[in-house]
C-alpha cells in the first residue's frame, strides 16, 4: 500500500507502508496506552483535589511496589 504524504512545504512524497505487522500492531495499541496513562495521571490529581489522604497514600505505596519490582527485574 502506498500513501502520498505532503510535507510542510507542499512537496509530495510517496512512502511504502512498512510490511512488518509487528510495527503496526504496536502503533495501533498506542491510543489505548495513552488513554491508560492519562487515567493513571488523573487518579492522583483527583485524590489531591478532593483531599483524599488515604487514596494518596495507597497510590504512593502502589507506585513504590511497582518501582521495587522493576528494580528487582533489573528494568529500572
Amino acid at each position: 500500500m502506498q500513501r502520498t504524504l505532503t510535507l510542510n512545504h507542499g512537496t509530495p512524497e510517496t512512502r511504502t507502508r512498512d510490511r512488518r505487522p509487528c510495527r503496526w500492531t504496536a502503533l495501533s495499541a498506542a491510543p489505548d496506552a495513552c488513554g491508560r496513562l492519562l487515567e493513571d495521571i488523573s487518579r492522583p490529581q483527583r485524590a489531591i483535589r478532593r483531599g483524599e489522604g488515604e487514596e494518596i497514600e495507597r497510590l504512593i505505596e502502589a507506585s513504590r511496589e511497582i518501582r521495587r519490582s522493576l528494580i528487582d527485574a533489573r528494568q529500572a
